[in-house]
């Protein structure tokens, strides 16, 4: 359940159902591969591996098999983020406007976080498949002195990233310029791949949403 009694929207569950319905060995093998990378190399981290075998809860977006790219050429399946709060927008490399605005407001959340930021991920998820390389979104991520341990810059197929906005509620499209006209949002993962928190708008809540990451 959301914070300030919102829920996930009904798109959302949908979608969330549909994977449930009909990609149930995709969803286990997720699962398993989860439980391989915590457990490979990493034998002092037991207990970690334990949870994160654990099924994930019915509101979890990450029961989604969605895989991305990120800026440093590296996968990252969601099941990855796995455990800490995650901070998430999404945007396009090229825009010079609301995305630069959205990625300066979660760095102000981390700069309002302090020392708790060391146990939150970002992911940004880009809605331009076609152009936003690995390298370009790495050269965004520097251009936003943002390319730093626990940020994720991805891309991702046309599909995947549809399936992403649409879970995440935001709406976007492909302008005659080349560019994407797209609702601006915030919203926040707990440990699990619920969406507790959700905000539209260049409002700058910066201390709203950080106080959302601690109390998880």
């Amino acid at each position: 359940m959301m914070k300030n009694g919102l829920r996930l929207n009904h798109l959302s569950r949908a979608l969330i159902a549909s994977f449930l319905l009909t990609a149930p060995m995709a969803l286990a093998h997720a699962q398993d591969h989860s439980h391989r990378h915590h457990q490979h190399g990493h034998h002092q981290h037991h207990g970690e591996a334990l949870a994160a075998a654990a099924p994930l809860t019915n509101e979890s977006l990450y029961q989604t098999e969605l895989s991305w790219v990120n800026q440093h050429n590296e996968t990252v399946e969601l099941t990855d983020l796995r455990g800490k709060p995650v901070i998430v927008t999404m945007i396009y490399a090229s825009c010079n406007t609301a995305c630069p605005v959205l990625v300066q407001d979660i760095r102000r959340v981390e700069q309002q976080l302090g020392d708790a930021a060391a146990n939150t991920q970002v992911l940004v998820v880009s809605f331009d498949h076609e152009n936003d390389t690995p390298e370009r979104l790495a050269e965004f991520a520097e251009q936003q002195r943002a390319n730093k341990d626990g940020w994720h810059f991805v891309t991702g197929s046309a599909s995947d990233i549809r399936t992403w906005a649409a879970l995440m509620g935001i709406r976007y499209r492909q302008n005659p310029n080349g560019g994407y006209d797209h609702s601006n949002v915030i919203g926040v993962l707990n440990a699990e791949g619920e969406l507790v928190y959700r905000h539209e708008g260049l409002s700058r809540l910066h201390e709203k949403v950080a106080q959302v990451v601690r109390d998880l």
